[in-house]
C-alpha cells in the first residue's frame, strides 16, 4: 500500500471504525483543496495530514527544519506553465517533489509565464527569450526598436529600447510617454490641474478639465461668486469680478467687508492728509473774470503756476486769483452722492503788507466741487439778505479763522452760484478760491493759509 494510501486507511479507520480499500482522493470530501481539514490537521499539497502524527504530511517541513520521515527536505521551484522547467525565483523548501503543486527541482526557466520559453525552447519572432539564453529573436529578421512601457499606458520611454522581432510584454513601439512611471500621463491624456504635463506637450494645466466650475467662496462683497480655476497646479477660487470704487450704493464694491466707505463713498474724511486726497494750490496769474469764473473749475488754466503747499500751510503772494486743491488721487474719483453729505472747511490765515482792504470783496472765499466729466457745482456765501454781498464774505481781515460746513445740496448759507451742476457720482476735486487786493505802487501781498485737520466730508 502507498504512503497517501496508509494515510487515508489511518484517519478512515480511526473516524469512521470501516476499513480502508483505496488511496487517498485528490478529489471529493477528503481533498482539502474543496474544504477544510478536521481539527489538528493541515493542508499539504492537497490532502488533510497531521504533522508530528499520522496521517503524515507528505511535502511539509515540520518545525526543526525536518521531514516526517527524517529525510532533509530539498529545494524545489515553481514551475507555473508546465513546461517542466522551474522558476529560479520561486524557491521552496520541501519534503519531497508535489504531487497537486506546480513544482519541480530545475530552476532554470527565464520565463514561467510561457511554455515555450525554456532551456529547451526554440527561437521564434514573438518577443521573448524562448531558448532562455539571454538573447531575445537572436537570428531572426527583421528586427525593430521598442521601448519600455513600464506603467502599462501604451506608451515607452524614449531612454529604454530593445531590438526584436516582436514586441515582449511590457514593451512598445511608441517612445512618446513624458513620464515613464506615471499611468495617467502620456500624449492624448486629460490634462488636470495638477502643475503636472498629463499629456506630454510640454505644457502644464492647459485646458485642464477638472476646472470652470462656480465657486462661492472667492471673496467679499461683490466679489464673492467666482470660478474655479487653475493656479500654480492648485484649484482656486477666483472672483468673477475684480475690486472697484466704493460707490454710494449700499454694495460693497471693493470687496473689502465694508460697504459705502470713504474715500471712495462719501470722501475722504480729512482733506488734508491720508490716502484718499491729494493736496495742491496755483497762482491763476491774473484776475479770473466773472464769466469764466463760473464757467469752469480752475485748477488747469494755461496761465496757472504751481505755488507752495507744504501740509498744512498755503503759502502765496500777488493780487491774482489764488487757489488750493483737494483732489482723489491716480484715476480715482469719489462719490458724493450720499444723501445728505457735507463738506467741512477749517482755515486761519494771516496777510503780510495787506493793503485796504486786504482781500478783494469778490471770492471770499469761492468753493467749487470738479466732476471727472467737467460738469461741477459752484458755492458761495450768502449775506444776511440772502444775496451775495460783502456782509456774506468769511474772509475779509487781513488774519483770522473759520470752520464751515457746506451741505452739497446748498444750504448753511452756502448757495450754488453759477455752474453746471457736478455729477456727484464721479467727482474729482474740491477747489478753494480766494483773491488778494493788489494795487499799483503798493508792496505785493503775502499770505498764509493753515488747512486744519477737520477739514474733510462729513455725514
Amino acid at each position: 500500500m502507498s504512503p497517501r494510501a496508509r494515510a487515508l486507511c489511518f484517519f478512515l479507520t480511526a473516524a469512521t471504525a470501516v476499513g480502508c480499500y483505496q488511496a487517498w482522493p485528490f478529489v471529493g470530501p477528503y481533498s482539502c483543496n474543496t474544504g477544510s481539514c478536521p481539527s489538528g490537521h493541515v493542508c499539504d499539497d492537497g490532502l488533510c495530514c497531521k504533522p508530528f502524527g499520522t496521517p503524515a504530511c507528505p511535502t511539509l517541513v515540520l518545525d526543526g527544519g525536518v521531514c516526517a520521515g527524517g529525510g532533509t527536505p530539498k529545494t524545489y521551484f515553481e514551475d507555473l506553465d508546465g513546461d517542466g522547467y522551474g522558476n529560479p525565483k520561486a524557491a521552496r523548501l520541501l519534503c519531497s517533489k508535489p504531487v497537486v503543486q506546480p513544482f519541480v527541482a530545475d530552476d532554470t526557466d527565464c520565463d514561467d509565464s510561457s511554455a515555450e520559453a525554456n532551456p529547451k525552447g526554440a527561437e521564434k519572432c514573438d518577443g521573448l527569450d524562448n531558448n532562455c539564453d539571454g538573447a531575445i529573436d537572436e537570428g531572426l529578421m527583421p528586427l525593430k526598436t521598442y521601448f519600455r512601457d513600464e506603467d502599462g499606458d501604451g506608451y515607452g520611454d524614449p531612454s529604454m529600447t530593445l531590438l526584436a522581432c516582436a514586441a515582449p510584454k511590457g514593451w512598445v513601439e511608441s517612445n512618446s510617454d513624458c513620464d515613464p512611471a506615471a499611468f495617467t500621463v502620456h500624449p492624448g491624456a486629460q490634462e488636470l490641474c495638477n502643475n503636472v504635463d498629463d499629456n506630454c506637450n510640454t505644457m502644464k494645466d492647459e485646458g485642464a478639465i477638472d476646472v470652470g466650475g462656480d465657486c462661492a467662496d472667492a471673496g467679499k462683497g461683490e466679489c464673492f461668486s467666482g470660478m474655479i480655476n487653475c493656479v500654480g497646479g492648485a484649484k482656486v477660487c477666483q472672483s468673477k469680478s475684480t475690486p472697484k470704487a466704493d460707490v454710494c450704493d449700499t454694495l460693497d464694491n471693493d470687496c473689502d467687508g465694508n460697504t459705502d466707505e470713504p474715500p471712495d463713498c462719501g470722501g475722504p474724511v480729512s482733506l488734508r492728509v491720508g490716502p484718499g486726497s491729494v493736496g495742491g494750490a496755483r497762482d491763476m496769474k491774473r484776475s479770473i473774470p466773472f464769466s469764466e469764473l463760473s464757467a469752469s473749475c480752475h485748477k488747469d488754466e494755461p496761465l496757472a503756476m504751481n505755488e507752495s503747499w507744504s501740509v498744512p500751510t498755503w503759502s502765496g503772494s500777488g493780487g491774482s486769483d489764488h487757489l488750493l486743491y483737494f483732489e482723489a488721487p491716480g484715476a480715482s474719483t469719489w462719490d458724493l452722492s450720499k444723501p445728505g453729505l457735507k463738506l467741512r472747511i477749517a482755515l486761519s490765515w494771516t496777510m503780510g503788507s495787506p493793503m485796504t482792504p486786504p482781500w478783494t470783496a469778490s471770492s471770499m472765499p469761492v468753493v467749487f466741487v470738479c466732476a471727472e466729466n467737467g460738469s461741477f457745482s459752484r458755492y458761495v456765501h450768502a449775506g444776511p439778505d440772502g444775496g451775495v454781498s460783502p456782509a456774506g464774505y468769511l474772509i475779509t481781515a487781513a488774519s483770522g479763522s473759520l470752520d464751515e460746513t457746506i451741505p452739497l445740496a446748498a444750504g448753511n448759507q452756502w448757495v450754488q452760484g453759477n455752474g453746471s451742476g457736478a455729477d456727484l457720482k464721479k467727482v474729482k476735486r474740491i477747489e478753494l478760491m480766494v483773491r488778494p487786493s493788489g494795487v499799483s505802487n503798493q508792496p505785493t501781498p503775502t499770505f498764509s493759509f493753515t488747512v486744519g485737520v477737520p477739514s474733510g466730508f462729513v455725514p
